[in-house]
């Protein structure tokens, strides 16, 4: 389980520098509080990084509000999903789905 507070505090943190705006509030709106694409991407790359998480980015882009980021991060914390362990790099997916194919034998011995 998460400490809820932690990811909290990283999230709110990242969401007032990327905004520049010193006090947020939970039903503070990304795009509406002056957000646009090139926030989005130092904001999204800033928590993935300092939380080791893959970013819920649809949450940012269809509820936007830092509660609804906040709550998404915690389950993404919860659920292990996209910590550097679980996180598929290219070198960990399997060759076919790198876009190389694994040699193949002649079918002899």
């Amino acid at each position: 389980m998460s400490d809820v507070g932690q990811v909290e505090h990283v999230v709110m943190d990242a969401w007032r520098q990327s905004l520049q705006v010193q006090s947020v509030s939970p039903g503070d709106e990304f795009f509406a509080e002056g957000g646009n694409s090139l926030t989005a991407v130092v904001f999204v790359e800033r928590v993935e990084r300092e939380l080791d998480i893959q970013f819920p980015l649809d949450v940012l882009f269809i509820e936007g509000t830092l509660e609804a980021v906040v709550h998404a991060c915690v389950e993404a914390v919860d659920a292990g999903h996209g910590g550097r362990s679980a996180r598929e790099t290219p070198g960990d997916a399997p060759a076919a789905q790198r876009g190389r194919t694994t040699p193949r034998t002649s079918g002899t011995t």
